[in-house]
């Protein structure tokens, strides 16, 4: 990784190109993982939330942007995507102030989500319950059942 010479003002040109705080970031690693990055980088230099309380408002902020996004009539998907990546965003700079690694917190709700589903898959065939027609209400119920039948992972 290029190290940022902390020497040159931020503006000055480096080979013809105005250097960035956000210059030379990796590409090969993760999407939440560059975000961190992203905003450590940004950090840095002063922007940044003062506290997990502050980013807590954006996350509201955000989320009140999704649902206007989703009550529009046209370009609804279009606007919904924009403002889910926006609220992803928050969500890892909440994580970051909170010292939590991103990655890690997304892999452990896959893992949680796999052991409970796997959990809902085994309590209806128990049951003889066919999935595809048990429609959703059931299926959830059997999703809280699984939540208490199966120990937290981290």
């Amino acid at each position: 990784m290029r190290r940022l010479n902390r020497r040159a003002p931020l503006g000055s040109r480096d080979r013809g190109r105005r250097r960035s705080i956000l210059s030379g970031l990796p590409r090969a690693r993760s999407a939440l993982g560059r975000t961190n990055l992203l905003c450590s980088r940004a950090a840095s230099v002063g922007f940044d939330w003062s506290g997990p309380a502050d980013v807590m408002g954006k996350i509201r902020e955000e989320l009140a942007e999704l649902e206007q996004a989703m009550a529009r009539r046209s370009r609804r998907r279009e606007a919904a995507a924009w403002e889910i990546g926006d609220l992803f965003f928050a969500l890892a700079n909440l994580a970051r102030h909170l010292g939590l690694d991103s990655d890690r917190l997304i892999e452990a709700a896959n893992r949680r989500f796999s052991i409970r589903f796997r959990e809902v898959e085994r309590l209806a065939r128990e049951r003889a319950i066919d999935m595809r027609q048990a429609g959703f209400d059931r299926l959830d119920r059997l999703w809280n059942e699984a939540k208490k039948n199966v120990a937290p992972v981290i």
